[in-house]
């Protein structure tokens, strides 16, 4: 089983999470997700995707829970470096619609600085 793995880097007000290889447990999603939860109310959160290359509708939701639990506290979550294998995926539920996506870490700084 793989395990769902991220690097937690802190910046000034802002966190970046790197993920790395996805899993299909449940559970093991639930702690990540919490963990991150936790992080987003306090400080803005940068979701780095480049590694993740399947995703299913739990990874999904989490992200756009996490979303809406920071809008609703002041702060935000952002989608950087998105893999091409789910883009489609992503672009497909919407999520895209909701959450800003930038293409790299310094574009996603300047804006994310700003606000």
């Amino acid at each position: 089983m793989k395990k769902l793995l991220f690097e937690h880097a802190k910046n000034w007000e802002i966190d970046i999470i790197k993920f790395s290889q996805p899993t299909e447990n449940n559970e093991s999603l639930n702690n990540i997700f919490r963990q991150i939860e936790d992080i987003s109310k306090k400080r803005k959160v940068i979701l780095d995707l480049w590694e993740i290359t399947f995703v299913n509708s739990t990874f999904i939701w989490y992200i756009f829970h996490l979303y809406e639990t920071s809008k609703n506290l002041w702060w935000f979550v952002y989608l950087i470096n998105i893999n091409p294998k789910i883009i489609d995926i992503l672009n497909l539920t919407g999520i895209l619609d909701h959450i800003p996506y930038y293409k790299t870490t310094e574009e996603a700084l300047k804006i994310v600085i700003k606000n």
